[in-house]
């Protein structure tokens, strides 16, 4: 408010008191405005230029029940305050300056209350009660403009220059443009976000003009003054002791201090209440005023600052909107300047850090205020608090994210990947968002759960860290935590080694895996089926050179259906493959003395006499030949590795069907009656016994064996008769 007097201790004296109204024309309770011509009135009753402007909304203002009643009606206003589109001071530098010979051989009052006043300005940084303001903004949808809790007492001067015979508001505004010169204090380039807020101390025995006579302080910013450009924001803080009855205090340096913290307060949510007012009550009244005259000055803090409560519009208790403090400030090692060992937590974060033991739990000191966090739109939707936390690397890391998403904690190396490696909520590349549980621990590590992505009807995300750190979400993280995630006793994917990719037709995640020669693999794929692969299988299904490999899910296997299974001497894995006509789908990678995959029909049949039981191992994969395909197995040879890519048997796929050769008679025809490509053509059954040896029928004849060996026979008709 520009002009008020503070009415401090034993409030019941003076409970019906009516202060003296100013001697301004046509004016009863406003000061005179900076930037006028002396003489002219300003806004009457607080109103006048204060008018108009839209309001905030703030919603149903409940009755003020415990609010202590004004001890002056003319100087209180009326609550709530409402927003009116002026700007406030985001971060706020403050100068104070000394007017007057006297500051420089002063006596111990006067060194008490420069003291005094330095004190208070070094203490409010990081403290609960300056938090008070950071409810405050200029723009909601911008939500860094808002006061920080972070005001730097930049200077504090003598300015030993005389004082005119009498000082009036616009003497005051000159002086702050003076000592601005003299001592080199910055303009503010853009006074739509200023910064720089002088506080003039005049000498005692300083005369005043009737608009500052019975007054404690006042606040303004200027224009013109005799011409002289005023583009300054100051208040003026009268020698306590020297103010007419009812006075400032009974304590000059409390009521010096106070008077300080009150229109300090003010000047920061209002910096320009002419025409350009951002916060005030609809009468013109301000965060200050409507507090002080109904409870005095309050200690704060362990070095007993005095200071005004302040008015807040979401006070906890919308009963008792006067308050000292919002949130609970904390010893901090934070060693930035301002903040002097100390920061606020507030709000859904503080109530969660409590819940976690606060100082003493893992989490440990704050290392900084909350800060809003802003989404692509620009819209403010959650809010992070920095602490100590745990150690990765050398350095410690924590923090409470609070979001519609929830509210969780990240600690350590979890918390770096997160805000380092990866972006925080609002990546553009990873879609985490924002934490929605605290951290918990798994064999090996720890996890975070996030918002994520969705799958069916719920969001999943997570991070891991153990031997490896990654994210991993949506489906595939529903999976793995189905799994059992990096604690399961059966699937050996252990921790993801970074984060999902997207590929043709789906997902992939690589994790820490099982090791395969040199390396350790593993990873889960997720587009028209999903499942796990790992160690040698997954490198051969990744990362195989071999033209014959699949080369991952864009390969002729396309993606895995389920996980890997242990078999007789190796392992395999099933993919969705391709069509066996009447079957369904079929594929897989087999691992064991050899590697190969198969597919199809062919992978059904080998599936179906046994797979490696029968046959032994694929040798590689699937090869298209004259008139089909075939698959090369290391088992049940009679003369083993003779056949083709050091072959043992065969399954072959044709117009003749789908049948395996093996043994003595898979010899002779591959190696004496020239394969499918020979007289024979394909197989259309499987051997069997005769007497005394065995028999196999193809295409245009049949093999028979016995200990003569094997004989062809060809074009042989049903009756057995062959040309």
């Amino acid at each position: 408010m520009l002009q008020r007097q503070f009415q401090r201790v034993l409030q019941v004296l003076l409970v019906g008191l009516l202060l003296c109204s100013f001697a301004l024309p046509t004016t009863t309770g406003a000061g005179q405005v900076v930037g006028q011509v002396v003489g002219q009135p300003g806004p009457v009753n607080g109103q006048g230029a204060h008018a108009g402007g839209a309001l905030g909304s703030l919603g149903a203002f409940a009755p003020l029940t415990n609010y202590p009643p004004c001890q002056n009606p003319s100087k209180c206003g009326t609550p709530p305050l409402h927003y009116k589109g002026g700007p406030v001071v985001h971060r706020p530098h403050v100068y104070l300056d000394f007017w007057g010979p006297s500051w420089n051989t002063p006596t111990s009052e006067q060194t008490g209350i420069m003291s005094g006043m330095q004190a208070l300005f070094h203490q409010l940084a990081g403290g609960n009660y300056h938090n008070i303001l950071s409810r405050y903004h200029d723009n909601q949808a911008a939500p860094n403009n808002y006061i920080q809790n972070a005001p730097t007492l930049v200077d504090s001067r003598v300015d030993a220059q005389g004082l005119p015979a009498t000082v009036t508001i616009g003497a005051v505004g000159k002086e702050a443009m003076s000592a601005r010169a003299l001592f080199n204090w910055p303009i503010d380039a853009n006074v739509l976000d200023p910064s720089t807020l002088v506080l003039v101390f005049p000498q005692p025995g300083t005369t005043y003009g009737s608009s500052l006579s019975a007054d404690c302080g006042m606040h303004d910013y200027g224009t013109t003054y005799a011409g002289i450009v005023a583009d300054v924001i100051f208040a003026v803080v009268r020698y306590a002791s020297e103010v007419p009855s009812p006075g400032c205090g009974a304590s000059v340096i409390d009521a010096m201090q106070e008077t300080a913290a009150h229109e300090y307060a003010e000047m920061v949510t209002n910096p320009y209440p002419h025409n350009n007012p951002a916060w005030q009550t609809s009468d013109g009244f301000e965060i200050a005023d409507l507090c002080d005259y109904a409870y005095g000055y309050t200690p704060i803090n362990a070095a007993q600052m005095s200071v005004t409560r302040l008015y807040d519009n979401w006070a906890a208790d919308p009963s008792d909107p006067c308050v000292v403090a919002y949130g609970q400030e904390f010893p901090s090692p934070d060693p930035v300047s301002p903040f002097n060992g100390k920061h606020t937590v507030q709000g859904a974060i503080l109530t969660h850090y409590n819940q976690l033991r606060g100082m003493s739990g893992s989490l440990g000191k704050p290392m900084a205020e909350e800060t809003p966090l802003v989404n692509a739109a620009g819209v403010e939707d959650g809010q992070v608090s920095t602490f100590q936390g745990t150690s990765c690397g050398g350095q410690t890391y924590g923090a409470i994210y609070s979001s519609g998403a929830g509210i969780g904690t990240v600690l350590g190396c979890i918390d770096l990947y997160y805000t380092t490696s990866l972006g925080g909520p609002h990546s553009t590349s990873v879609p985490l968002g924002y934490p929605n549980g605290d951290q918990g621990s798994v064999t090996g590590g720890y996890f975070n759960q996030f918002k994520g992505t969705v799958c069916g009807a719920s969001s999943y995300g997570a991070i891991y860290s153990g031997v490896t750190t990654g994210w991993v979400v949506g489906c595939i993280e529903q999976y793995y935590e189905a799994l059992g995630g990096p604690s399961s006793l059966t699937v050996p994917l252990s921790f993801p080694v970074d984060g999902q990719q997207q590929i043709p037709g789906g997902y992939v995640n690589y994790f820490h895996g099982t090791k395969c020669g040199a390396n350790y693999r593993g990873a889960i794929y997720y587009g028209v089926t999903k499942g796990w692969v790992v160690g040698c299988i997954e490198d051969y299904y990744q990362y195989d050179l071999d033209p014959l490999a699949p080369h991952g899910p864009s390969g002729p296997l396309g993606f895995p259906v389920n996980g890997q299974h242990q078999i007789t001497g190796g392992y395999y894995n099933d993919f969705n493959g391709a069509v066996c006509p009447g079957a369904g789908n079929y594929g897989s990678i087999y691992y064991g003395s050899s590697v190969g995959w198969v597919k199809g029909c062919i992978a059904k049949h080998y599936k179906d006499i046994g797979g490696p039981d029968k046959l032994g191992f694929p040798i590689d994969g699937e090869h298209s030949i004259s008139g089909g395909y075939v698959n090369y197995f290391n088992g049940h040879g009679c003369s083993s590795g003779t056949g083709p890519s050091g072959s043992s048997s065969a399954i072959y796929n044709s117009s003749a069907g789908t049948h395996n050769v093996q043994g003595c008679i898979y010899y002779a025809y591959v190696n004496i009656f020239g394969g499918s490509g020979g007289a024979l053509g394909f197989p259309k059954n499987e051997e069997f016994t005769i007497t005394g040896g065995y028999r196999e029928d193809f295409m245009h004849g049949y093999i028979t064996y016995d200990s003569s060996g094997a004989t062809e026979h060809l074009n042989c008709d049903v009756t057995g008769t062959c040309l």
